[in-house]
């Protein structure tokens, strides 16, 4: 048998892999995956921006309720009045306070499967409504624990519950930690775009260093994409294990 047909086949899964020869071919490659972080980037801030309001809405909350313990603890007032006062904060028929309840959540969870376009995304108007939403869910929160039989630990056990709950899902699930990554790689792509304009106009040589810079970029994408996945797995392990220790 001769040499030629005793060669295996080749593998052509890499012939769908352009190879890059020039400026032009790098910085457009860096364009594609500008555009590709900027519609990530876009797509994670609606949940970076609601989970990192909601401590600040709802804390509102717990701190009133948490006043309302402080003044319950008064010889002189006790928890029954404390209650009482509670109640009476109800300013009109709440009737419909679970309708209200319900309706801003689903609004808001609707609103977070609505792909809002790159210029509306970030908005003035983008804010205000999700502010609208939650401040709607508050009030409403606050309508169904005042009218309850116990609205003082209700409300101290519900505000507590969703603040601290907001933040552990948002350290844990990394909302906010992800579209920081994003938007940073984001400008990184931009910056290594104006970077290899520059050399092109100036006449310097295309060159081997120079893919390794855009190999670089790659892998400190994945690293830092990989170092985050751990970072929170970490966490919510070390998160476990204090509270088996406390238990104990």
């Amino acid at each position: 048998m001769s040499q030629e047909n005793s060669v295996e086949p080749t593998n052509d899964s890499n012939s769908n892999i352009n190879p890059i020869n020039n400026y032009t071919d790098l910085i457009n490659l860096l364009k594609i995956e500008q555009k590709r972080l900027n519609k990530k980037s876009i797509k994670s801030y609606w949940l970076r921006y609601v989970f990192r309001r909601i401590p600040l809405f709802f804390c509102t909350g717990f701190l009133f309720f948490a006043a309302c313990l402080a003044m319950a603890m008064i010889k002189d007032i006790g928890l029954n009045s404390v209650n009482l006062f509670l109640n009476d904060l109800i300013p009109f028929d709440t009737g419909y306070r679970n309708y209200i309840f319900g309706g801003s959540l689903l609004l808001l969870v609707v609103r977070g499967f609505i792909p809002w376009g790159a210029e509306f995304a970030k908005t003035t108007w983008h804010k205000a409504i999700t502010n609208a939403l939650l401040f709607t869910l508050l009030a409403a929160v606050l309508l169904i624990v005042i009218s309850s039989k116990f609205p003082l630990v209700f409300g101290l056990a519900v505000f507590s519950v969703v603040t601290l709950l907001s933040i552990l899902i948002d350290r844990t699930l990394g909302f906010t930690r992800r579209n920081e990554r994003y938007q940073l790689f984001e400008g990184r792509a931009e910056s290594l775009q104006v970077l290899f304009v520059s050399r092109n106009a100036l006449n310097i040589p295309f060159a081997e260093s120079h893919l390794l810079e855009l190999a670089k970029f790659w892998e400190e994408l994945r690293l830092s994409k990989h170092n985050d996945t751990v970072s929170d797995s970490h966490y919510l392990l070390a998160l476990v294990e204090q509270l088996k220790g406390a238990s104990k």
